[in-house]
């Protein structure tokens, strides 16, 4: 044996399979919970099934999964009657394969009404799409971060790159504390999918391309794309409840109890959020300067 070799037999394809053997795994936990949150619901939306199940799988595994037990019959999906698509219109609703459709109707279009209601209040359109960053600037002079200035996208002499004969793309927030410079984006979103991650990693590059620490400010963000950013290194404040309005209680009620959306309603943070803000701060001080 050569002396640089290991005193051991090393087969390259064990580790493989089991990587195989814990994604198997990982794939069919995701299985039973589908199965389990669709008894437990009678019927959910593709939505509302990933968002209750964010937290223990990555959304897109849900949607492969699903689609998954649908082609084997063990899901049923219908299509609920009404206008398809757009303004964020639910098509797709998963119900258990002997559950009747006529008694779940009812609550099939209550949850296709508050989805479509939380949808287009997170559109940059409506009057609510702006609303989580305006929360964002409360909580920060709070904290006595100073802001430099709001949809950022040229700071210090540096300028971001864009499509020519287009508005450059920007940052929500520069803001700047005990001398760290960060740009700062929020991200109010429901919907999180595979190329969301695309949308989190192109606002990173703009708060590299200025110099300053990237703080992305998202209700979800998968562990990779957290992980890849908190080594950049940056911040990653996955605040988990959908900010909206006060105007939007009983709105944010329903979607509590219907759809198991996670809701923060108010313009001011609790103190606990502010509290974890400024300690994601004094992680990255430490970090910069020991």
């Amino acid at each position: 044996m050569d002396s640089d070799s290991p005193d051991f037999d090393f087969d390259p394809s064990e580790f493989a399979e089991e990587e195989a053997h814990l994604y198997d795994e990982y794939e069919q936990n995701a299985e039973t919970a589908i199965l389990e949150t669709i008894s437990q619901q009678q019927v959910v939306t593709d939505r509302e099934l990933k968002v209750r199940l964010e937290r223990k799988f990555f959304p897109w595994i849900i949607g492969r999964v699903v689609n998954r037990l649908i082609a084997d019959g063990s899901v049923r999906i219908i299509h609920p009657p009404g206008r398809k698509g757009g303004m964020g219109t639910p098509d797709n609703f998963y119900l258990d394969v002997s559950a009747d459709y006529e008694t779940l109707l009812k609550l099939i279009l209550r949850k296709k009404r508050v989805s479509v209601y939380i949808n287009s209040l997170l559109t940059r359109v409506s009057p609510a799409g702006f609303f989580a960053e305006e929360v964002f600037e409360s909580a920060f002079n709070s904290l006595r971060f100073k802001i430099h200035g709001t949809e950022v996208s040229e700071f210090r002499g540096k300028k971001v790159t864009g499509v020519p004969g287009k508005q450059p793309p920007n940052l929500d927030f520069v803001i700047e504390k005990d001398d760290i410079i960060y740009g700062v984006d929020v991200k109010n979103w429901i919907k999180y999918e595979f190329d969301s991650i695309r949308n989190v990693m192109s606002k990173v590059d703009l708060a590299v391309q200025l110099g300053i620490i990237p703080f992305i400010c998202a209700r979800y963000v998968d562990k990779g794309t957290f992980f890849k950013v908190v080594n950049i290194p940056g911040i990653v404040y996955s605040y988990e409840t959908l900010i909206l309005p006060p105007e939007f209680q009983t709105l944010a009620e329903e979607a509590r109890s219907l759809l198991g959306y996670p809701v923060f309603v108010g313009e001011i943070f609790p103190q606990h959020k502010l509290d974890f803000i400024n300690r994601l701060h004094d992680i990255m001080l430490k970090k910069l300067h020991g």
